[in-house]
């Protein structure tokens, strides 16, 4: 059994097997002060004196027995080891008890003592031939063989010379002997190491001394491998044959399971990511290093606030709702948002939060792990602002020819309307006019909104319509590079998504196959709705070089590029995965060297990630 107390003793964690043994579940123990006058026995209350002046004295740990009642009021015999931390200052930081049960062992050694004295009886009543005891005796020796022999604890005995008397089964099998072979011998034989021997010594020598010793632990070699025991030592026999019985039992896995969780609990501690346990209610629990570090709160200051303190006001309902997703699915992974720090700074973080269940399913709590994102953000803004750019010095040539066509029918319509007589006006020159002026402004507002969006927040639009603007803006390019644009879609596509972003990747992507076409081809683009009518696939398809085998699973690493360094640095497929993965999208290429290339960009109709498509880009 395995119970943590904190600095204030109460419950942070207790096993399973403490229910098993003492009926107690763990849900209403934990984060309170256990009822130790309720569950320990009246002559060993004691202890708990005992225990608060071991705490004032700093003592590391401290071991020992005592008689506790279960929860339908049974009596058992624990044996305990009571480890205690400290801080720096010397203040007590955690309790660890580990437990087990030896009410069978104390049943035992309360049978060996009783069939001790029934011998003694039976030696003092001999002569009187009482026929009547000597067939108790016998019963009570035959119970004592079957308890000693069908215990899952190695029971033996001792001579006076620390000799082997006699062994149970349970200590042959786990030897691989026989009682011929261990008869007389010395039992530091089976004992691992020097200090466990001179441990065993001067136990075995202290109770020559009729000085009792509490249990000990040991390593013993056995064929399966070292392991370790806490033994427990009693002296029988008469005082010219004196003879010592150890009931020993196999701890190697509940020191391993302690060495495990301690181990878990330090890198939960010192963690660089924030690792935050939260109630049922979103209240905070456990607060460790990384959480110190990122949101400036200690944990004195942390523990038993609401987690809301980290929440900017804005967010307070999508975390309250983000919450509840988790009490219905279990887990969120990796969702992005904001958090606030002690100081006021806002941070970009993503989130993984898990339900914790109790015995009984129900959700008693959360494990919240908090990453920061601040820095990748701005990267990652940076990146998207620089493709930008680059895009744009690609457009330009393709821009001012398109704004030269109109500004040159403009300019013979005013020619032609110089040329009339007075006081009468070619109207139709004039709307000719006004009509290439509003397309010159059309582009204009189409280059301003994709190099500086107004707005970087999703908004519902007709993915059909940013494609036509997209290839408006590309028509001269590709005209230049010969490549046949086809496009026929059909109805609309109405998804949520960033729409500068989006028209970003489909400006990459149209870019890339140009540049695979170099003696030019054919772009074939198509629209689709998945059948569930949550979603719609975008797909570019090209006639290019293709990509070889090598080199396709490494096209979306950043600034990886196969094109010579006039025409790009591989980061255009790199920002054009990050920003359809932000919108809860895929991105995929299939392609065959000499064949062309086909990229699907599958985009949500509607979103839950509304909140991580946003990047500041101002």
């Amino acid at each position: 059994m395995i119970v943590w107390l904190d600095s204030r003793c109460r419950c942070e964690y207790l096993n399973a097997e403490v229910q098993r043994c003492l009926g107690y579940p763990a849900a209403p123990l934990l984060g309170k002060a256990i009822p130790w006058r309720d569950i320990l026995h009246p002559d060993d209350q004691a202890i708990i004196e005992k225990f608060r002046r071991l705490c004032e004295e700093r003592a590391a740990f401290e071991t020992g027995e005592a008689r506790v009642y279960t929860k339908s009021r049974y009596m058992l015999h624990l044996s305990y080891r009571i480890h205690m931390q400290y801080e720096g200052d010397g203040e007590l930081s955690g309790i660890s008890i580990v437990a087990e049960d030896i009410t069978q062992q104390k049943v035992a050694e309360q049978e060996l003592k009783n069939a001790n004295e029934k011998i003694q009886e039976f030696n003092d009543r001999l002569s009187n031939g009482v026929s009547r005891k000597i067939r108790a005796l016998r019963e009570s020796e035959e119970r004592y063989k079957n308890i000693v022999e069908d215990s899952s604890d190695i029971i033996f005995s001792l001579d006076g010379d620390a000799r082997i008397v006699y062994m149970n089964r349970t200590g042959l099998a786990t030897l691989k002997t026989s009682m011929e072979k261990v008869h007389g011998m010395h039992c530091s034989s089976f004992v691992a190491d020097e200090s466990s021997q001179g441990r065993l010594r001067e136990i075995i020598e202290m109770m020559g001394r009729d000085i009792t010793h509490e249990p000990f632990d040991m390593a013993i070699d056995t064929p399966s491998g070292r392991k370790i025991y806490r033994a427990t030592l009693e002296k029988i026999g008469e005082k010219d044959r004196p003879e010592i019985v150890c009931v020993a039992r196999d701890i190697s896995d509940d020191i391993e399971k302690n060495k495990r969780l301690q181990l878990l609990a330090n890198i939960e501690h010192y963690s660089a990511d924030a690792i935050i346990g939260l109630d049922h209610a979103g209240q905070i629990l456990s607060w460790n290093h990384g959480a110190s570090m990122m949101f400036e709160w200690a944990e004195e200051e942390a523990v038993g606030n609401s987690v809301e303190i980290m929440i900017p006001d804005d967010d307070r309902k999508e975390a309250g709702d983000m919450l509840q997703v988790v009490r219905t699915r279990g887990l969120v992974k990796d969702y992005e948002t904001k958090r606030r720090t002690k100081s006021g700074r806002i941070l970009d973080v993503s989130i993984t939060l898990t339900a914790l269940h109790d015995e009984a399913g129900g959700v008693s709590g959360f494990s919240s792990i908090i990453k920061d994102l601040t820095e990748k953000k701005k990267m990652e803004a940076a990146l998207i602002q620089s493709e930008r750019l680059a895009a744009m010095g690609k457009l330009s040539a393709s821009i001012a020819h398109e704004i030269n066509n109109p500004l040159y029918g403009i300019r013979s319509c005013l020619n032609h309307v110089l040329g009339v007589e007075k006081g009468s006006v070619d109207q139709q020159f004039v709307k000719l006019a006004i009509k290439e002026t509003d397309r010159i402004a059309d582009l204009i507002r189409n280059m301003k909104t994709f190099y500086l969006p107004h707005e970087g927040k999703a908004q519902e639009v007709d993915i059909h319509q940013t494609l036509r603007e997209v290839f408006m803006l590309n028509r001269k390019y590709l005209e230049e590079n010969l490549v046949k644009l086809s496009f026929n879609p059909k109805g609309t596509h109405a998804i949520e998504c960033v729409p500068e972003q989006i028209k970003q990747v489909f400006i990459n992507i149209i870019t890339n196959a140009v540049e695979a076409m170099p003696e030019g081809g054919e772009l074939m683009v198509q629209t689709s709705e998945s059948d569930d009518q949550e979603s719609v696939s975008i797909v570019f398809s090209d006639t290019g070089v293709g990509i070889s085998r090598d080199d396709l699973p490494q096209i979306f690493d950043m600034f990886y590029s196969k094109k010579p360094m006039v025409k790009g640095v591989g980061l255009g497929l790199s920002v054009s995965y990050g920003i359809v993965t932000h919108h809860g999208g895929t991105l995929e290429v299939a392609s065959e060297e000499g064949k062309g290339t086909t990229v699907t960009v599958t985009l949500p109709v509607k979103t839950i990630f509304a909140r991580q498509m946003h990047l500041d880009l101002n």
